[in-house]
């Protein structure tokens, strides 16, 4: 992490590692649980977007493509927002390249890449199956579709 900016006075600085990078939070220091807030909900949407963790909403999505799933309100509104900006971009912006990533070497977190190690430079080639992922908002549930995303 780099040092500190010339931080104002009655502003504290905070930084952490997560989801695979450096955050650094400024915060004024009236309010010095902002730190552990700011850290909590970053661990909070690493635990459910994450698909590195096994254990997380979107890794369980992931293993039940093609099938209906109860998600809750992060991952829900996440995908939203994904679908929504592929269909702003046309699909220049495509959330269903994870197989693609993998193919890329991109299998593993940051911190697993040994360092220096050459990563492919191929671009993920997206085939649109972001338009078959099917989201029930009032139920709570993603589908996508088979084969994964």
């Amino acid at each position: 992490m780099s040092p500190d900016l010339d931080v104002p006075r009655g502003i504290v600085s905070h930084r952490f590692r997560a989801m695979g990078s450096d955050v650094h939070v400024l915060f004024p220091e009236r309010a010095p649980e902002c730190a552990n807030a700011v850290e909590r909900l970053f661990e909070e949407w690493e635990d459910v977007l994450s698909r590195f963790r096994p254990g997380s909403e979107l890794s369980r999505l992931n293993d039940r493509a093609g099938a209906p799933v109860r998600v809750g309100p992060i991952l829900l509104a996440v995908v939203e927002a994904s679908l929504a900006a592929a269909r702003a971009t046309g699909g220049l912006f495509d959330p269903t390249l994870r197989h693609e990533l993998v193919r890329m070497g991109y299998d593993r977190t940051f911190e697993e890449i040994e360092a220096g190690a050459p990563m492919s430079t191929v671009r993920p080639k997206g085939g649109g199956a972001w338009r078959r992922i099917a989201v029930e908002g009032s139920a709570g549930t993603i589908t996508l579709p088979a084969g994964g995303g």
